[in-house]
């Protein structure tokens, strides 16, 4: 029953805290990677420690990490070296009971500790005459008219807090952001409370500054009153505002929010940019979109709906919570969450990060998890060992596989595995692979496909000719949910990875299927039999072939996205159809339809 949680950081270490057990290792490659997990003991507390209170980092001119790991009451633990577990200095950061939440790095100036009602802490190692000692300093706005004047004009200008919301803050998340000039080693230092976002400066040498606090629920409440005013009534005393979590991006933050009406029982989700260079608080966010998912509360119990993670990567959002992982395309066009669930029994998403703009996820099934997005070439993830990302192959094929749902029924499976042609077989074998039934896959193939019988090299084998017609059913494949199709569908043909009316999400479902074609081929030990085939008048590798069907469905998924900005794509369309003489089924199937259903 001991609580366990996990942080992954940027700089290629993560780590693990259970109980008072710190398990710190390195995931990302480099020219000095530590192969070995360190073990550190935290020091003693009656409340559970936890993965955000924790820090490691390289000090400059070091080889070795350091680690600054602080209990929730505030006893501060310095290690200079996670290597030395036996050496380490302790100071307590004086908290008058309050509680630690997070603990933020900001080398060279050390860590920004902060509590669960917004208090700041700068935690600083020091040497002097080769001791090791750690400082601990509150950092607190400058007070008197002049120091104070960048609060009081806010508040004469965008308007005070309310006196309830300053004695009572709230933490939910401090976010820092070094300066692009190396030479002034300046840090910014953004905390979201409940209701107000502050951005205060540290910079070597100086004192620190509170450049400005706003009161961002206000914000908030206006921007969801002016995109959904129906849906909030036009009555900003109506509506209850979450801040669930904040990540900075280039000129700002973006932030992650709930809403709810009294009235009802729908809690909405908005990603909000709020930009920050100037040196006064915005009056308004850059942009600001409510999502098109949203949550039920059941029972008057929100907190599961609250739960919700927010990770940056240079053109998607990824919300995450301990079961599932939601991606959204930025800019945002209210689209449904494409979703990743972690469902194997016992599993849990232990937390997240990005690195090398790449999302990480720990979960506690699978271990670290990277998510590609679906325009990444199945055929280049087939080489994902050069990655410099943590190997998760088998992973991705896991969880690939919870978002793929195949409508073949169970008797019609058992048909398709007694059939005598070879492709309805190998079709049925990767059906098992999906269902993870691996030992039946296994089983099929080898029945079909005997190591034994198969010659080493020999251009266009049963195997390779077999394998290319499965790829290529499996990338024309009609739609399962679409009922204008019902007539043109072959019974044993039809593997139905798509249940989607829409062309594109049809499209999507087909890149998504076919790689995990490419993985099961792979982890079937089909792969590296694969010799070379006869096509278009030259021989050519198997796999060359099916990396072209990949490029293909990348192609058509483009493709459709030009279509509504030029409409000669239309015509052109019409005219491909007309040359190979393809007549247009009845039951209002289009054009459109026709040509991208059939990718090859």
């Amino acid at each position: 029953n001991t609580a366990v949680s996990v942080n992954i950081s940027s700089n290629g270490w993560a780590w693990l805290v259970c109980g008072r057990r710190l398990l710190i290792w390195q995931y990302g490659h480099t020219s000095q990677r530590h192969n070995h997990c360190h073990e550190l003991t935290l020091p003693p507390s009656d409340l559970a420690h936890k993965a955000h209170l924790v820090a490691v980092y390289v000090a400059e001119g070091r080889e070795n990490p350091s680690c600054i790991a602080v209990s929730p009451e505030g006893t501060v633990r310095y290690w200079p070296s996670i290597t030395h577990a036996g050496t380490s200095v302790e100071e307590s950061a004086d908290l008058h009971g309050q509680e630690c939440d997070s603990l933020t790095d900001i080398a060279p100036h050390g860590c920004v500790l902060a509590t669960t009602t917004s208090t700041l802490v700068l935690v600083n190692p020091q040497v002097s005459a080769g001791r090791h000692s750690v400082t601990c300093r509150t950092l607190k706005a400058p007070q008197g008219w002049l120091g104070g004047l960048g609060r009081r004009m806010s508040s004469l200008i965008f308007g005070a807090l309310p006196t309830s919301q300053v004695t009572e803050t709230k933490l939910v998340k401090v976010a820092a952001v070094d300066s692009k000039d190396y030479n002034s080693q300046e840090w910014q230092v953004y905390v979201l409370s409940d209701h107000s976002l502050q951005k205060w400066l540290l910079t070597t040498g100086e004192s620190e500054r509170l450049l400005y606090e706003f009161d961002v629920k206000r914000l908030v409440r206006e921007a969801l009153l002016e995109e959904r005013w129906e849906t909030f009534g036009g009555n900003s005393t109506e509506v209850e505002v979450w801040m669930l979590d904040m990540q900075p991006t280039d000129g700002g933050v973006v932030i992650l929010v709930a809403a709810n009406v009294h009235t009802s029982n729908d809690v909405w989700y908005a990603l909000a940019k709020a930009p920050t260079d100037d040196l006064i608080p915005p009056t308004r966010f850059a942009w600001f979109n409510t999502l098109k998912n949203k949550g039920f509360c059941h029972d008057g119990d929100i907190s599961e709906l609250l739960a919700y993670q927010l990770l940056l990567t240079k053109d998607t959002a990824y919300l995450f919570n301990n079961y599932l992982v939601a991606a959204l395309s930025l800019p945002y066009r209210f689209e449904d969450w494409d979703t990743i669930e972690f469902l194997a029994v016992g599993d849990k998403i232990l937390g997240g990060s990005v690195c090398r703009n790449i999302p990480l996820f720990l979960s506690k099934v699978h271990g670290l998890v990277s998510i590609l997005p679906s325009d990444c070439s199945p055929f280049d993830i087939l080489n994902s060992s050069n990655m410099s990302i943590a190997d998760s192959t088998m992973a991705l094929s896991d969880l690939t596989s919870s978002q793929f749902h195949v409508t073949v029924t169970e008797a019609d499976l058992e048909e398709m595995t007694l059939n005598n042609d070879s492709s309805t077989r190998l079709k049925a074998a990767f059906i098992n692979y999906v269902n993870k039934n691996i030992a039946k896959s296994e089983q099929i193939v080898e029945e079909v496909f005997p190591v034994d019988d198969e010659p080493v090299i020999d251009l266009d084998a049963a195997l390779d000719t077999v394998v290319l017609s499965v790829g290529q059913d499996l990338v024309n494949d009609m739609p399962a949910g679409d009922p204008r199709w019902a007539e043109q569908r072959i019974p044993g043909s039809s593997i139905g990875s798509s249940a989607s009316l829409q062309i594109l999400h049809q499209l999507e479902d087909k890149q998504k299927a076919f790689h995990m074609y490419l993985n099961f081929l792979k982890d079937i030990k089909l792969w590296d039999r694969l010799s070379a085939v006869s096509n278009r008048g030259l021989v050519m590798p198997t796999s060359y072939v099916l990396g072209e069907y990949a490029e293909k469905i990348r192609a058509a998924i483009v493709l459709y996205s030009l279509q509504q900005e030029h409409a000669m794509i239309e015509t052109a369309i019409k005219r491909v159809l007309a040359e190979q003489k393809e007549k247009e089924p009845h039951l209002g199937l289009s054009h459109q339809d026709l040509f991208y259903r059939q990718v090859t």
